[in-house]
């Protein structure tokens, strides 16, 4: 079985210059809807990015959200 990749784009992606290996690279997306999905997709798509690259730096996730109700699930 083969599964295509889909596309992934990420609301911003903040690196570290070369080098300053410890510092974490900011994976950052703005979400205004609820989205039951949302997690899955957003951890997908930093899980996808640090596959294709060689770096090595910790890593952090940051959502934006309009509002505390809109990022419940």
């Amino acid at each position: 079985m083969e599964i295509k990749q889909l596309s992934f784009r990420l609301d911003g992606v903040f690196l570290p210059r070369l080098e300053e290996k410890n510092k974490p690279i900011y994976f950052a997306e703005v979400q205004f809807q609820n989205d039951a999905r949302f997690y899955s997709r957003f951890f997908s798509q930093i899980f996808l990015y640090l596959d294709k690259t060689d770096l090595e730096n910790d890593w952090r996730g940051v959502v934006i959200y309009p509002r505390h109700q809109v990022g419940r699930i």
